[in-house]
């Protein structure tokens, strides 16, 4: 009985383990993720910015 209880708590503790180690990687691709969503956005921040000076050129009349 002891002995089937302790395999089975191996077992448990094994699966614990892998899940950890499963958390871990999302958590580093979410972390990944999140950083390029960051260069995305402040790339795209820059393009609106130079989107709207060349409109604001084009109003304006040529010399």
């Amino acid at each position: 009985m002891i002995k089937e209880i302790t395999k089975a708590l191996v077992r448990i503790n094994n699966n614990v383990k892998i899940n950890n180690e499963n958390i871990q990687q999302s958590n580093a691709d979410i972390y990944t993720i999140t950083a390029k969503v960051v260069l995305l956005e402040n790339r795209l921040k820059k393009l609106q910015k130079e989107v709207a000076k060349l409109k604001q050129a084009k109003k304006e009349p040529s010399n």
